[in-house]
């Protein structure tokens, strides 16, 4: 009795990792089974001259979590930190020294082909982007600095 006993312990301790390891679904899985899209980037800079002023400077840390489907309610939150911030805060009235910055959150409804968007924008009109991954220059235009 006691060596069936043991076989059966041996047996089941051998079993547990498959069977946790089939029931756990990963971030990734879950997101994308739900719709949830998330994406980010860093943006650095450094700079150097010949009267000893060197300076590294942490320009943007963007994080976006969105869904947004093609029919019915959606929603994204844009977060940002960094030097940037400071340009974000002050074009919407925040704290202008802060580093962190809500840069949009908005809820939207989509149905054939009208989509309705309310909440806080940052470019509704599509002239300037504040995603460097899509952005080309390495400065932003005046547009972008004088919005207060």
């Amino acid at each position: 009795m006691r060596k069936s006993i043991s076989f059966l312990a041996s047996a089941g301790l051998a079993v547990m990792p498959m069977l946790g390891h089939a029931a756990t679904p990963t971030v990734g899985e879950v997101l994308e089974a739900s719709g949830i899209t998330a994406a980010g980037y860093v943006d650095a800079g450094y700079s150097a001259s010949n009267l000893g002023t060197n300076s590294f400077e942490l320009n943007h840390v963007a994080l976006t979590i969105a869904k947004q489907p093609a029919e019915g309610f959606g929603g994204l939150v844009n977060l940002s930190l960094g030097e940037d911030a400071k340009y974000i805060n002050a074009r919407y009235g925040d704290a202008p020294d802060s580093t962190f910055a809500l840069t949009q959150a908005y809820v939207q409804y989509v149905t054939g082909g009208l989509t309705v968007i309310g909440g806080r924008l940052l470019m509704a009109e599509g002239t300037e982007s504040i995603d460097q991954t899509k952005d080309a220059n390495i400065s932003r235009s005046l547009l972008f600095a004088n919005l207060q």
